[in-house]
């Protein structure tokens, strides 16, 4: 309903005004604390970021040579490097300045003086070369020594300080006593006796042999049927034999006939005295042969003994000669190394001087600002 004032020049509408309770507000008091740093808090920070830079990047750069000297290790335990190392030097100079490369690397690497467990990283991989370095010349040194000896392994493998022949085919046993029969018997400066059908063959040297025989300074026999012989020279081949120093019968009608008239030469007391003679004679020849191959035997293996000892000398005193030089060499990188880290320090010292110079000079400049900002 519309009321109409008079007094009023315009006309006003009615409205309705909600009553509702005000929201009632709270203050939180909030204080702003400034995180202000400090200059050595600052500085202590931004040492640590550099420091760890450095650290990191030098055990990079040492891992790095690690695994070359790994590879390169590897190269040389194949046994195909080795036997290269061994033949040709070329190889194993190309190994050597690989190796000396990589220490100088290894020296060129920079390490801080707070950090010990760099420099001993670097240290054992410095050893690590060396011990590389001393592997590479024991196989250029040791290897043609074993090559040496497998050849003389090679070359006589049957006879080496012994008197030894083989008797298969022709045979040419000169100044030897000890004889290697078909049926395997072996024995060395004793009586050796081999028969088909049963022989008595007692203080004789006895050969068996299927053909031609040259037995210098020996005692043949071969029997078919059962015989006895003692202190006698009985032969039969056959084929063509020569024996030196002994009598020669091809057949065995005439071995039967030599010992008929043997026996009936010895019933006559004829050639007794002859026979005797000859087998003295014999045995004589026989010992100062023996004797004269035993004092060969003998200065063959003094000399062998001596030449192996004047080669393991050579070795070691190479051996020797090489450490002593790999040890000069790592004295010097190691005075090099201090020389390095004393020079790092005294950097490091002036830099310290000139932040602490420059940070006086700073404050100066401030005060002065002060004092005259405040004069006017």
């Amino acid at each position: 309903m519309m009321h109409f004032n008079n007094n009023s020049c315009f006309y006003r509408t009615p409205c309705s005004i909600s009553s509702q309770p005000k929201k009632k507000v709270v203050s939180i008091p909030v204080h702003f604390v400034e995180s202000e740093r400090t200059r050595n808090n600052s500085a202590i920070k931004i040492q640590k970021v550099v420091r760890g830079f450095l650290v990191r990047n030098s055990m990079k750069r040492i891992k790095c040579i690690r695994v070359e000297l790994e590879k390169i290790e590897d190269k040389v335990c194949v046994e195909e490097t080795m036997e290269l190392i061994m033949r040709e030097g070329k190889e194993r100079v190309k190994f050597s300045e690989s190796i000396m490369n990589l220490v100088l690397k290894l020296d060129n690497v920079r390490v801080l003086d707070y950090y010990s467990g760099v420099r001993g990283y670097r240290k054992s991989v410095i050893q690590k070369a060396i011990a590389l370095q001393e592997l590479i010349d024991q196989i250029q040194m040791v290897g043609p020594t074993h090559h040496d000896q497998n050849q003389s392994t090679q070359v006589d493998p049957d006879v080496r300080d012994s008197y030894l022949v083989k008797c298969e085919g022709d045979v040419n046993a000169q100044d030897s006593y000890l004889v290697k029969c078909e049926g395997g018997v072996n024995a060395q400066d004793s009586y050796l006796v081999k028969c088909e059908d049963g022989v008595n063959a007692q203080d004789s040297y006895v050969v068996k042999c299927e053909d031609g025989v040259n037995a210098r300074d020996s005692y043949l026999v071969k029997c078919e049927d059962d015989v006895s012989i003692r202190n006698s020279y009985l032969v039969k081949s056959e084929d063509n034999l020569y024996t030196r120093g002994s009598y020669l019968v091809k057949s065995e009608d005439d071995a039967y006939a030599y010992t008929k008239n043997r026996e009936d030469l010895m019933d006559n007391g004829v050639g007794e005295e002859s026979v005797g003679t000859s087998m003295v004679e014999e045995v004589e020849e026989n010992c100062l042969v023996k004797e004269e191959v035993d004092q060969d035997c003998e200065n063959k293996i003094g000399k062998e003994v001596n030449y192996e000892n004047n080669k393991n000398k050579e070795l070691l005193e190479r051996m020797v000669e090489d450490n002593e030089r790999m040890m000069n060499m790592m004295a010097q990188l190691f005075e090099r190394n201090e020389m390095q880290t004393k020079l790092l320090s005294s950097l490091s010292q002036r830099v310290e001087q000139l932040e602490r110079a420059y940070a006086c000079d700073k404050l100066r400049k401030k005060k002065r600002r002060n004092v005259d900002a405040k004069h006017k």
